[in-house]
């Protein structure tokens, strides 16, 4: 048997909100599950995040393809997601409550890891989601949110 003690703030996820506005000022939100690490794990994922970000100032396509591999390894799930489905010419809305426990949908995905594969794709090619989904992932690691200049907690 198999026995592990976590500090309450130091379980194995931490669950953010990602905020995302587009250039229009519309305005969405998920919830998204990170993985989270033992202080010395963590500075060294914080650390190659912050490599990569350095790279993307080259605007290479492999940088930016190599900062989403990233983004989307340290993402467990997705809850929350408002999304429009469209069905032989006609579209709806549909909501995933929760990318584990989702239902298949034929031509999309199979499986829960399937439903995470394609949200998580969907969200990092969208540039408002993408940026916040950045952001959200390097609080989650940092365990602190870098805004306006200065370090809050």
């Amino acid at each position: 048997m198999s026995v592990r003690i976590y500090a309450k703030l130091q379980t194995p996820t931490i669950e953010l909100k990602v905020a995302a506005k587009d250039a229009a000022g519309t305005k969405d939100t998920i919830l998204v599950g990170f993985k989270r690490y033992e202080v010395p794990a963590a500075q060294a994922k914080l650390l190659s995040l912050q490599e990569l970000l350095g790279s993307i100032q080259s605007e290479s396509i492999q940088d930016s393809q190599a900062l989403d591999a990233f983004v989307k390894a340290e993402i467990i799930y997705i809850k929350q997601a408002k999304l429009d489905l469209e069905e032989e010419g006609k579209v709806r809305e549909l909501i995933i409550q929760d990318s584990r426990t989702t239902k298949p949908i034929a031509g999309l995905w199979d499986d829960s890891d399937g439903a995470l594969d394609v949200l998580t794709n969907l969200y990092l090619a969208s540039s408002p989601y993408r940026l916040a989904l950045i952001l959200a992932s390097q609080k989650a690691l940092f365990n602190s949110d870098y805004s306006d200049g200065e370090i809050k907690n």
